[in-house]
């Protein structure tokens, strides 16, 4: 029986670390499987503070243990599900740092995250195949159209995301004009909120034979503040929402191949150590709650986390200067709001000098130059222009550029993920086999930050190793 829980304890980790890496994602989690018999506490692994013996009197033995578990584990956020077996839980934890990204601070809907933890160890907790038939990437776009469906359902839209899913994605890769999409759909039930510039006669459905004809009409709401109002079953209308709107969801088309979903935004909470991401309508805000990137779910992010810098900074460079911390934090600011996607280097003077010289001999030389004005002003014009040509960008710890539209080098390695695309792998492959000095900095087209460095290509490493052993059938024999 005991040999058992720990099979599970295994796969739990194997898998929800191969979903982590899947998704980009830094989380420091626990997990562990504790088993009640007769008050006493049996622990697979003892990663949760818990009392020796818990008094149960034959009551609800899954909210006792949960209430105990919050109690004790203050720093966690609690996950845990009941396995077959009598009186046996599977237990994830989550630190509540790594989380405050990702939580919508919202009473009545849970962030993607939360829903693809429980989704996940219910999974687990019932599941009685071989571990190795699990997919991730079907796991994870199920659990996408489950989410998205659950808030439809909630803000009164019967609309089958299971029908349209695929749709959206073709539709996100259509240009017009040579133009990628930019653009939103609203889903709404309440009309009073919405002011109808016009109707179409007939409701466009979204079906496979309509998808060039909504990809025309989206160009309606470039960037003009129109929506495009859809309903249960399709497209009706053109309209602008209204100061009283509070109830709705949007699509937003944002660069190609990609979409998000994203609800009103009824928290104005906020972490000052966090820019969140939110889209603006109109003057009405909305949270994105999770994104699809060619057909691949995919969890938001923020912009900028400032101490998840600060920890990538120290990380490398324990006595870095507080003042060069303010500066990276106004470059980085800077680079978010940048129509283009970019990659930053970043790496003391010396180490930073001595790769420029290395490197650009591919493109061309300069003199080092500051990137500020001042000592407060950054010159974002500047930075925008240097950043816009092809290339990577060399800043030192001083705030100093070195080196731009610089071509990286570095030699193939395991952990590259091919769905990152070039300037990810590029950023990966250079800071694994070149220089462990230094950190990247990758900005997507649509604004996203990815930090990497040498502690994150370690974790990879990691990540490698337990999905090898994944596939070994002895491992789940």
């Amino acid at each position: 029986m005991k040999q058992k829980l720990h099979f599970y304890k295994t796969n739990l980790d194997i898998i929800i670390n191969d979903i982590i890496s899947y998704l980009n994602l830094e989380l420091k989690f626990l997990t562990d499987i504790i088993q009640l018999e007769k008050n006493e506490i049996y622990h697979v692994s003892k990663e949760f503070n818990l009392p020796e013996n818990l008094k149960t009197k034959n009551k609800n033995l899954e909210k006792i243990l949960r209430d105990t578990l919050i109690q004790l584990n203050s720093e966690k956020i609690i996950f845990i599900s009941k396995i077959l077996q009598n009186n046996t839980f599977l237990v994830f934890g989550l630190e509540k740092n790594s989380f405050r990204e990702f939580d919508i601070k919202s009473k009545d809907i849970d962030s993607f995250l939360s829903f693809l933890i429980k989704t996940l160890i219910s999974y687990i907790s019932v599941s009685s195949k071989n571990f190795v038939e699990f997919d991730k990437e079907e796991f994870i776009r199920k659990c996408a159209k489950k989410y998205i469906q659950s808030i439809l359902n909630q803000i009164g839209v019967k609309l089958k995301i299971e029908e349209i899913f695929t749709i959206l994605s073709v539709i996100s890769k259509e240009r017009y004009e040579k133009q990628p999409l930019d653009g939103y759909i609203l889903f709404s039930d309440d009309l009073s909120s919405i002011d109808v510039a016009f109707s179409f006669d007939k409701v466009i459905s979204f079906s496979k034979v309509n998808y060039r004809i909504i990809r025309k009409i989206l160009e309606l709401s470039r960037k003009s503040g129109l929506v495009v109002l859809a309903n249960d079953i399709g497209i009706f209308g053109i309209g602008k929402l209204l100061p009283s709107f509070k109830n709705g969801s949007i699509i937003r088309f944002h660069s190609e191949g990609f979409w998000e979903f994203c609800i009103y935004n009824s928290s104005k909470k906020s972490n000052k150590n966090i820019e969140k991401v939110t889209i603006e309508v109109s003057g009405i805000e909305f949270l994105p709650l999770i994104r699809v990137k060619n057909g691949l779910p995919e969890l938001p992010r923020l912009k900028l986390d400032k101490e998840k810098i600060k920890e990538a900074i120290r990380y490398i460079y324990s006595d870095v200067k507080k003042n060069f911390l303010k500066k990276l934090y106004k470059i980085l600011e800077a680079i978010t709001t940048f129509e283009h996607g970019l990659i930053m280097i970043i790496s003391d003077p010396e180490t930073t000098k001595l790769e420029s010289k290395r490197l650009s001999t591919q493109f061309f030389s300069i003199y080092p130059f500051n990137l500020f004005k001042d000592e407060k002003h950054l010159d974002i014009d500047l930075l925008n222009s240097i950043t816009s040509i092809d290339g990577a960008t060399f800043i030192d710890t001083e705030g100093y550029c070195h080196s731009f539209g610089i071509i990286l080098d570095g030699d193939s390695i395991s952990t590259e993920n091919p769905s990152r695309g070039a300037r990810y792998n590029s950023s990966l492959r250079y800071i694994a086999t070149r220089n462990e000095k230094a950190i990247a900095v990758v900005v997507s087209d649509d604004g996203m930050i990815d930090i990497i460095h040498k502690g994150i290509i370690e974790r990879y490493k990691l990540e490698t190793i337990s999905e090898f052993f994944l596939n070994e059938p002895n491992i789940v024999s």
